[in-house]
């Protein structure tokens, strides 16, 4: 429920706002898949989040030419072990925090979105969050919750799915 995992689906969100696309303005952080299409390594690329009580998920999604799959994968990789290392701009935390609220303001402004979180919540025997405790949560984010996120999702293998030719596809055997 929303108070068992209040502090890891926030910080889920945070990370995963490091991954979607930003409008780039001189001198502000941009997100990880605004600098994989500005390199031409991809075509388009965008993040997604899902967050659950315990735990969640992050991915980018995007569309490259078989010969950048590799290159991306461990743009989006190196991403992921920058932010585990806890050495994250103060400037973009704050950016992907804000983003991070905005997604939210829009997802529980949203009439279908709040009717699912509340069956949710009563399924799981908790009290429903308000916006402002959703936006609390997203406030106190640190660094540490973000690099700890991002830790545990280096600690778990990689999936990749791609619609396409594969000769070209970096391995992952463990």
């Amino acid at each position: 429920g929303w108070a068992a995992g209040a502090a890891t689906g926030a910080a889920t969100g945070v990370l995963s706002s490091f991954f979607r696309a930003t409008h780039r303005r001189r001198g502000s952080p941009t997100s990880l898949t605004t600098d994989l299409a500005a390199s031409g390594m991809m075509a388009d690329a965008s993040g997604f989040s899902l967050s659950y009580s315990d735990s969640g998920i992050i991915g980018v999604q995007g569309i490259t030419a078989t010969g950048n799959v590799g290159g991306a994968v461990e743009a989006i990789a190196a991403k992921f072990k920058d932010l585990a290392s806890g050495k994250i701009d103060p400037a973009a935390l704050a950016a992907a925090k804000a983003a991070h609220k905005i997604a939210l303001a829009d997802q529980l402004e949203r009439r279908a979105s709040r009717c699912q979180e509340l069956g949710t919540d009563a399924v799981a025997g908790v009290d429903p969050r308000s916006i402002a405790e959703a936006m609390s949560a997203a406030d106190a984010v640190t660094a540490e919750d973000v690099a700890a996120v991002a830790g545990a999702g280096l600690a778990a293998d990689p999936s990749l799915a791609i619609v396409g030719p594969t000769q070209a596809l970096p391995r992952y055997d463990h």
